[in-house]
């Protein structure tokens, strides 16, 4: 499963970029392949966490006293490992200790 994440990390990242150059054909092919990895992972891996979920667990961490992002990052690694995306978690925490 984690031979798995980068692929999907890599696929959603090909479809913005194909999208944004207007290249349908090769973004269609890329989200198929996305859609594919998804409807496996969701069969064998326990399910994402939403952005809210996210955002309640990281406002009661920094209500404990969580003071840095690294805090946050880290206790969702040990804790959440591979139910949320790193990027939409850093920008969140971010914003909550700012």
């Amino acid at each position: 499963m984690k031979a798995l994440a980068p692929l999907v990390k890599q696929r959603k990242d090909s479809v913005e970029q194909f999208k944004a150059a207007i290249n349908t054909e090769l973004a269609d092919k890329e989200q198929a392949e996305l859609d594919i990895i998804s409807t496996y992972l969701a069969t064998v891996q326990p399910r994402q966490l939403t952005k809210e979920e996210m955002e309640t667990i990281a406002k009661e961490m920094v209500a404990a006293g969580a003071s840095q992002i690294g805090h946050i990052m880290s206790e969702f690694k040990s804790t959440y490992e591979g139910r949320y995306d790193g990027r939409e978690l850093s920008a969140l925490a971010k914003s909550l200790i700012s």
